[in-house]
């Protein structure tokens, strides 16, 4: 089957369960309920919010067009502060047994794998972000018991598998020249900042390079200076920063400009908030992250910013918001197909067997019920989920790599 979209901006590509429509035609009945476990407060508290209110826009066009088959989605939230494993696992089990939600739609969680057993125990839907390879570990495990889970993108791995690429090709545009071949890698504590570090120490030096430096910190930190006295004692080519907490990016990217090596600097994800520039200011000029989940160009993401500034007043940044749009899309989609959300076996069968188009890219479930990434793990742009690279251009966000989603090529920063 290739069909229109059903839900927002995205498009049912291919599968063979029907055909999807919102509203007419559908028998009406009670609300079709949606849960999210958001940290609206504490240190993710940017994030929580662009992925509330992206995921509230997405159920608000739903139900101006009808709903599904006749029936109003409901969203309800969970406040998850700052992810404590004992406040995630109160939330989940608060919407699957007090809000009786028919599916949870989520973010990341940092600490994520106990609520796998949650939402086994209830047969809910749950579709994430954790970006965690202990995910689709754990589905791969035991697939009967996970038959409900599904992380919508690919794991935190790719980050660092994915990092020498991208290294190469812009040192093969000419612009750049490594002069020592060294890195130094700077993690937070938890499992998410750390897997993605020691994948990149392993993959770098498979490559030949050297790790200079791998430090761990605790998440929340302010003051670098002892670190960046190290780093500068002894500069490396590149300084990669794998902290997802937005105050901490920004006071490093500060603290670095006022006396800065000859480096390439990498912020994991967090410099896709536009909190970030705002925080940072000049000093973000020049710095490069990327994302396994971010917002590809195109007139579906033109068209989400529209929407999304003008229902919230404020522009959406270029990765969380846009996932959680698309994860609602692609649920209320497979409910449509499925005939609603009773037969929760079949809705899941759906998702695993379709292929949908969103704002990020094709979500095409894996064996491990997670996304293959582009270029990294498959040749086909139109196959996978984009491992996005973006630098900081006078302000603006600009993706430099990978073909064909690119917007501008690498610039060397003013501190080079």
């Amino acid at each position: 089957m290739v069909g229109g979209a059903a839900g927002g901006v995205g498009g049912w590509l291919a599968g063979d369960s029907g055909s999807a429509s919102s509203g007419g035609g559908g028998t009406g009945g009670a609300a079709i309920k949606i849960g999210s476990s958001l940290p609206l407060t504490g240190f993710a508290a940017a994030d929580g919010l662009e992925q509330k209110q992206a995921a509230t826009l997405a159920i608000e066009e739903w139900n101006a067009r009808g709903g599904v088959l006749g029936r109003q989605i409901e969203y309800v939230i969970e406040d998850v502060a700052d992810m404590a494993p004992e406040t995630m696992l109160s939330n989940f089990r608060s919407l699957t047994t007090k809000s009786n939600v028919d599916a949870i739609i989520n973010g990341y969680l940092l600490f994520s794998g106990p609520e796998y057993d949650v939402v086994a125990e209830s047969g809910t839907p749950y579709i994430h972000v954790n970006t965690l390879e202990s995910n689709p570990e754990m589905y791969k495990a035991n697939p009967e018991k996970y038959w409900m889970t599904f992380m919508a993108d690919p794991s935190q791995k790719w980050y660092g598998l994915g990092f020498p690429a991208f290294v190469a090709s812009i040192e093969a545009e000419g612009k750049w020249k490594p002069a020592n071949k060294q890195i130094a890698i700077v993690t937070a504590s938890d499992p998410y900042a750390t897997g993605i570090a020691d994948n990149l120490k392993a993959s770098m030096e498979k490559f030949g390079w050297t790790v200079s430096l791998f430090e761990k910190i605790v998440a929340p930190l302010n003051e670098w200076g002892p670190i960046l006295q190290k780093i500068r004692s002894n500069p490396p080519d590149v300084i990669f920063v794998s902290d997802l907490t937005l105050g901490d990016i920004a006071s490093f990217t500060k603290q670095f400009s006022e006396n800065p090596t000859p480096s390439l600097v990498y912020g994991q994800y967090v410099p896709s908030l536009k909190e970030y520039i705002d925080l940072s200011g000049p000093a973000a000029n020049g710095v490069i992250w990327s994302t396994v989940c971010g917002i590809a160009p195109g007139t579906q993401a033109d068209d989400y910013r529209a929407a999304y500034e003008k229902r919230w007043g404020v522009k959406p940044g270029g990765s969380i918001g846009g996932i959680l749009y698309d994860e609602v899309n692609l649920y209320l989609t497979a409910l449509a197909v499925a005939g609603g959300p009773g037969d929760r076996k079949k809705v899941c069968d759906v998702i695993n067997r379709s292929w949908y188009k969103g704002l990020c890219g094709v979500y095409h479930f894996t064996n491990e019920r997670t996304v293959a990434p582009y270029p990294d793990d498959t040749a086909d742009p139109a196959s996978g989920q984009p491992h996005l690279y973006v630098q900081i251009q006078n302000g603006q966000q600009k993706i430099i790599y990978p073909k064909p989603y690119t917007e501008s090529v690498f610039e060397l920063p003013a501190w080079i």
